[in-house]
Parts: structure tokens; C-alpha cells; sequence
């Protein structure tokens, strides 16, 4: 698998590292299936699987399904490095616990960090002790 997984990562310009991510997921086990339904090595999760285009049936779970399974993670990952202008954390983070929820706590840490910054202008600016005055 790690083959695949790299070569489309250099083909893709993505750095080699997420080659890593299934080992986390799943170690590797196309098998491997979480308490809350997610399945393959990249962990995908039914309604996710469908949206990027992943195949399931009776018979077929393009989740577990190695190849098809990796160019949609990659492909995902790719999408999420974009959305959120070029911030690996922010597309791994978005991996796991979706791009809605990671846009949301950088709405909120956004609107904090605007309003401590607001707040701090009736301070006066200290003396910089070492220089004379």
C-alpha cells in the first residue's frame, strides 16, 4: 500500500509525511473498521465515502478498497490543503473532524483574538527599560 500511497503523494506534490496517516488510522488494515462505522485504512465514514465518490454496497466497499480508497483520501486531503489556504494542520485537523467544525473554532478563536486586541487599547504602551527616556 505504501507504494501507491507515495507515489500518488510526490505525483500530487503532498508532502510524504501523510503516507503516515493510515498507520494511525488503521494500521494500515483495509479491514479495520471503528466503533462509529468508519472503515479502511484511511478511516472514511459512510456518509463521507459518498461524498467523495467512493462506491458501497452489499457486495462492495470502495472504503476498503486500497487503491480507490487512497487517490479519494489524497484527493480529499488536497481539497482541504486549498480550503484552508495552504495549512497542512488545518487540512488534518479538517480530516478528522470535518472542515465545517475546523472552520467554526477558527471563527470563534478569530472573533477572541479581535476582541482581546480591541480591549487592550485604553492600555499605555510601557518604557522600554532599557532605552534612555
Amino acid at each position: 500500500y505504501l507504494f501507491h500511497i507515495l507515489n500518488r503523494l510526490e505525483q500530487d506534490g503532498m508532502p510524504a509525511e501523510l503516507a503516515l496517516l493510515p498507520i494511525v488510522e488503521s494500521a494500515f488494515d483495509p479491514f479495520a473498521t471503528s466503533p462509529t462505522g468508519a472503515a479502511g485504512i484511511w478511516q472514511f465514514m459512510p456518509e463521507t465515502a459518498t461524498y467523495l465518490g467512493l462506491d458501497q454496497d452489499w457486495w462492495y466497499d470502495g472504503r476498503r478498497d486500497v487503491i480507490a480508497s487512497t487517490d479519494a483520501a489524497l484527493d480529499y486531503l488536497g481539497k482541504l490543503h486549498k480550503r484552508f489556504n495552504g495549512d497542512w494542520y488545518l487540512a488534518l485537523a479538517s480530516y478528522n473532524a470535518g472542515g465545517a467544525r475546523v472552520q467554526r473554532a477558527i471563527k470563534k478563536t478569530a472573533i477572541r483574538a479581535s476582541q482581546l486586541i480591541s480591549g487592550t487599547s485604553h492600555y499605555r504602551q510601557k518604557r522600554d527599560p532599557i532605552s534612555p527616556s
